[in-house]
Parts: structure tokens; C-alpha cells; sequence
């Protein structure tokens, strides 16, 4: 995590506030670090599946559950509902016994398709399963993401239907779309969004030459992203505070670092 005191210190350093123009930690400085870390987090969701670096950036907001899949009567698919916090899909997958029926991920919490609220699983407990399983048979097949345009030609295909073996999955407003039918509990990961990071302080002798900002460490809340991007977090900031002094030279000269930096 990154500490905001920490980054606020070197951030009024690196850009020497006190001659270029003073800004207040609870009035600009927290707005620009939480503007940045939603900027991050949409830049770099799209990139993950390509770039490992970025990936593991985005591994405080990946998250995995059970989803219960309950069935839909007279559908061909079954649909399930987002989680409370879900913001963007990462991957799905179903696990399997030895005779073929879906089970839960063990440690995962569990959700309920239908609320998309956390429940318990209605139907099987890790000793069931291990009774069931015939030594190391228990498998992992991924769940194939297709998009809203083919989806109904996906399920129609002679052979590129869905099945227990290629399981496919459509997302639509609200949720997803599975099939094939009645597979009972997949385990879905997504991103949840980066917490909302706070600044608490208190001034010691305001108004004087030696006033300074006494840190609530315990009372504050640290930006969820690696302490790697701290540069990255320096030089966007100073692009907001070149903005805010409405001073070109240093709005370049954070272009220009940023472009330098390793």
C-alpha cells in the first residue's frame, strides 16, 4: 500500500510547494490521489489479461467467489447477478467432481446468484465432495466469456454449443448468462474498485512559521495500490499541480520525468 503522508511529503519536495504555491493535504492533494487510482485502475483492467506487470499491479482489487447458479425455469441458460462490490470481469471457472457435478471453491466465500449477497452453499460441504471424488479427479475447466452479439449463435452451433466440458458465459445489465444448465456453483473473479483513500491531520500551530501537519496514521486510509507506482502517482500529481498553479513549466516537466522515469 502507499502511505499518503509519505507520498504527500515527497510529492511537496519533489515540486518544492513551499516557493511553487502551498496546497493543503485535505483540499487538493487527497482529490488528486484518488483521481489518480481510479484513473489507474481503468487504464490497466483492460491491459491486464496482456501485460503479468500490470496484472499484478491490479492483484489488492482481484477478487474470487462462489457463485450459486440457480436455475431458471424454461431458459436455456441460467443467469446469475453481480456481486455487491463487482466493477469488471476477470475470469470464470467450474469445478468439477468425479461424477461431473459442480463444485465449490474451498477458503472462497459463497454468493447467492439470484441476491448476488454472500449465503451458504445449499446443496453440498467439502466432505460430501471428498467422498464423491476418486483420488485427484476433482478438475478446473475455465468458463468461456462471449459477447452479447454471439451469444445466441454460440448456443445454437452444432458444435460450438455449450456443454459441462466448455461451459460459456455472456455478461448483460445486472449480470451474466451461463450455460449449459443446472451446472450448481462456479467461482467468478473480478475487480472491485480501490478503496476511497483518506487524509486525517491535524495542524500544529497554525498560522505560525513553524505550523506542520501532525498525521493520523490509524485514522487515515492508504491507497490500495504497490509502493512501485509511487513515481507513477508523483508525476501525475504534479501534472494536476501544474494545472492548479497554472504554471506551464512545471506541467512539461512532469511530462518530461514521467516520460524519463524507468
Amino acid at each position: 500500500m502507499i502511505d499518503l503522508f509519505q507520498l504527500y511529503e515527497k510529492f511537496c519536495g519533489t515540486y518544492n510547494t513551499q516557493q511553487g504555491g502551498h496546497v493543503r493535504p485535505s483540499r487538493n492533494f487527497v482529490d488528486w490521489a484518488n483521481d489518480i487510482s481510479m484513473e489507474l485502475f481503468k487504464e490497466y483492467v483492460p491491459l491486464a489479461e496482456k501485460n503479468q506487470q500490470i496484472k499484478d499491479y491490479l492483484s489488492p482489487f482481484l477478487k474470487s467467489k462462489n457463485i450459486v447458479i440457480n436455475t431458471v425455469p424454461g431458459a436455456m441458460h441460467d443467469i446469475i447477478k453481480f456481486p455487491a462490490d463487482y466493477e469488471h470481469y476477470a475470469s470464470a471457472r467450474v469445478f468439477y467432481d468425479s461424477n461431473r457435478n459442480g463444485c465449490s471453491c474451498t477458503g472462497l466465500p459463497v454468493i447467492d446468484g439470484n441476491s448476488g449477497k454472500e449465503c451458504e452453499l445449499p446443496y453440498q460441504d467439502e466432505d460430501d465432495r471428498n467422498k464423491n471424488k476418486v483420488g485427484n479427479e476433482l478438475c478446473e475447466v475455465s468458463i468461456i466469456k462471449v459477447d452479447n452479439q454471439r451469444w445466441g449463435s454460440i448456443c445454437a452451433h452444432k458444435t460450438l454449443f455449450p456443454t459441462k466440458e466448455s461451459p460459456k458465459i455472456t455478461q448483460f445489465e445486472g449480470g451474466f448468462k451461463i450455460a449449459p444448465k443446472n451446472i450448481g456453483v462456479m467461482v467468478l473473479d473480478y475487480y472491485r474498485k480501490p478503496v476511497f483513500a483518506t487524509f486525517n491531520y491535524t495542524i500544529t500551530n497554525p498560522g505560525n512559521i513553524d505550523e506542520y501537519y501532525q498525521y493520523n496514521e490509524n485514522a487515515s486510509t492508504k491507497l490500495e495500490w504497490s509502493p512501485v507506482l509511487v513515481s507513477e502517482f508523483i508525476n501525475r500529481i504534479g501534472k494536476k499541480y501544474g494545472k492548479f498553479i497554472r504554471e506551464q513549466f512545471i506541467f512539461e516537466t512532469s511530462e518530461l520525468d514521467r516520460k524519463v522515469s524507468p
